[in-house]
């Protein structure tokens, strides 16, 4: 997702979508949004041989992890991307070529 001006509900928006298309792809979707104190999304995507993780905050700050379930290696890791910036879109990219791939 690259928005020229970060919105939290709009990204929110877009990753339920995402995760739908996961869903389709026959992926084990986990998806939940807290509007609590500082608002956040997770989502969680099993999907083949592979765990995903994916947590956004309100102010766009994020992490993103990609586990091997067969060694238990993280085969992906960024921690401190900020998604309201546009040069964070590669890392997003990324993150799910690598559970659509499921490998």
């Amino acid at each position: 997702m690259n928005n020229v001006t970060w919105s939290f509900a709009d990204f929110v928006r877009w990753l339920r979508t995402k995760s739908e298309m996961l869903r389709g792809l026959g992926a084990t979707i986990d998806f939940h949004v807290n509007e609590a104190f500082r608002a956040s999304a997770r989502l969680r995507v099993e999907h083949g041989k592979q765990l995903g993780e994916l947590t956004v905050w309100e102010d766009g700050a994020a992490h993103m992890a990609v586990l091997d379930l067969a060694s238990g290696d993280f085969v992906f890791e960024r921690d401190g991307v900020s998604l309201a910036e546009a040069s964070s879109s590669s890392e997003l990219k990324e993150f799910f070529e690598r559970l659509e791939a499921g490998v």
